[in-house]
């Protein structure tokens, strides 16, 4: 604390003060420029579901490999299928699974292009479906179907009080936040919320990436679908029967907890705010010090500070005076002797 005191005295109560500002705003304005540089949030959706939807938009998906009991392609019937489905762009998909039954598939045109190509096992080309294209889809008896899908998805279907009884829903699920690192390409994990059964999940994209990636398990022996899905954006929204809903959105405290950097910056200022707490309560005691010496100094005398101040100044005069005070001394230690030997000549000479 002295050590403090003595060096604040001599910086003055301007450059102190200038100085305990510059400690406290710096870690803070770091903190406020970081926050304000663009996050990306990626969600990622795990739902046990009997129905989905996904638009293609521009993305590709791969190829399905599907067996079908039955297949009407734009409005007639196609019969028995075994092959591969290319999914066209601009096309709305929707898979319905009640409990553990058939798999419907739907496929519906939402642009120009075609909504799908048919190959058969040997890849060569059996039809294309321009509008629609309606399926029931065998699964394999104690196998899994693993389906990619890309493109904007809904999770989930809206439930209404005149629904009737074979209305899919969603079952169960989650959906967890990942945070990119301000520094570095890594992610983190940010905020988790749970999804009860009848949600409906609506994911509100970012513009520059318009769209997700995920996959569909389906198993015979569990009810409707697995669905595994991960996409840029801003915020999901969850529409719940009987309420207004929610929105998940990474909120500015989840970003500042989880991000490393953040937490260092914090650490930083943690350890910061003692050292100004200290500093301040130096510069207190300093001005402190000044009024007390001012209300004890007479009026016309200098104040003790200002004295001890010149005092260096002042000493410094009898060093530089020394010499000439040397000479001076010698030479009235010289004259008795010069008088001694004048008197001694004088009487010489009288004799």
């Amino acid at each position: 604390m002295e050590a403090l005191d003595r060096l604040f005295s001599d910086l003055g109560w301007r450059s102190t003060l200038l100085m305990i500002g510059v400690l406290a705003l710096v870690p803070l304005v770091i903190i406020i420029i970081a926050m304000n540089l663009p996050w990306q949030a990626t969600f990622s959706i795990n739902a046990q579901t009997e129905v989905v939807e996904f638009e293609t938009g521009r993305h590709n998906v791969p190829n399905w490999f599907i067996t079908a009991e039955r297949m009407r392609i734009d409005g007639a019937d196609f019969g028995a299928f075994s092959g591969q489905i290319e999914i066209g762009r601009e096309t709305r998909v929707r898979l319905v699974r009640l409990e553990t039954g058939r798999l419907r598939l739907t496929l519906e045109q939402t642009g120009q292009e075609l909504v799908a190509t048919l190959y058969d096992q040997a890849e060569s080309r059996l039809a294309t479906a321009r509008e629609r294209l309606q399926a029931i889809v065998s699964l394999p008896q104690g196998e899994a179907v693993t389906l990619p899908i890309a493109g904007r998805a809904v999770i989930g279907d809206t439930i209404f009080s005149q629904s009737v009884e074979t209305s899919p829903v969603l079952i169960a699920g989650h959906v967890q936040v990942f945070g990119r690192y301000v520094i570095g390409k890594n992610r983190f994990a940010a905020q988790q919320a749970p999804l009860d059964s009848g949600d409906r999940l609506e994911i509100d994209y970012s513009n520059t990436a318009p769209g997700g990636h995920g996959l569909l398990r389906i198993q015979q022996d569990e009810p409707g679908l697995r669905v595994v899905f991960h996409a840029d954006a801003d915020a999901v929204r969850v529409i719940r029967f009987g309420t207004a809903g929610s929105e998940l959105s990474p909120s500015l405290w989840a970003r500042v907890s989880a991000d490393p950097l953040y937490q260092s910056l914090l650490a930083i200022y943690a350890v910061l705010l003692p050292a100004i707490g200290l500093a301040l309560a130096s510069l207190f005691n300093q001005f402190r010090l000044r009024q007390i010496t001012r209300k004890k100094c007479p009026p016309g005398q200098v104040p003790a500070a200002k004295t001890a101040r010149s005092e260096p100044a002042g000493a410094s005069e009898p060093e530089n005076r020394g010499p000439d005070n040397l000479q001076s001394t010698s030479k009235s230690d010289a004259d008795p002797e010069s008088a001694r030997r004048n008197s001694s000549d004088n009487d010489d000479a009288n004799k």
